[in-house]
């Protein structure tokens, strides 16, 4: 059944670096961009001066999750494998996840409003 999704935002925890942190957006299609843009925008300022934040930026990759065919971004809210930071280790507290979730949350939707008022 095909749903008529105006756009897709795929959220993750990255995991990869130990010793990376912060939050950073992906795209895959050029038609994309400006969504990824909006929405890192919007995470960063959201959450900045309350939890460790580092803005990595929005990055062009070929993820599977976002072969589509409507505008699509997947968010990295932050990196589970850091020991640097307590709470980012898989073994315990998320950080900003689990404490206030809202601030995330909020940052996210207005980064879609803002690429929906772009027109």
């Amino acid at each position: 059944e095909k749903l008529n999704a105006d756009l897709l935002v795929s959220i993750h925890c990255n995991g990869e670096i130990p010793s990376a942190y912060g939050q950073e957006t992906w795209y895959r299609k050029e038609g994309s961009k400006s969504l990824a843009e909006c929405l890192q925008r919007n995470l960063v300022d959201g959450i900045d001066g309350k939890y460790l934040t580092n803005d990595r930026g929005v990055k062009q990759k070929n993820w599977a999750v976002l072969n589509t065919d409507i505008p699509a971004a997947l968010v990295e809210l932050g990196f589970l494998t850091n020991s640097v930071h307590p709470g980012y280790t898989t073994g315990g507290d998320i950080g900003y996840l689990t404490d206030d979730v809202q601030d995330v949350e909020k940052g996210i939707a207005k980064g879609i409003q803002e690429y929906f008022s772009k027109g």
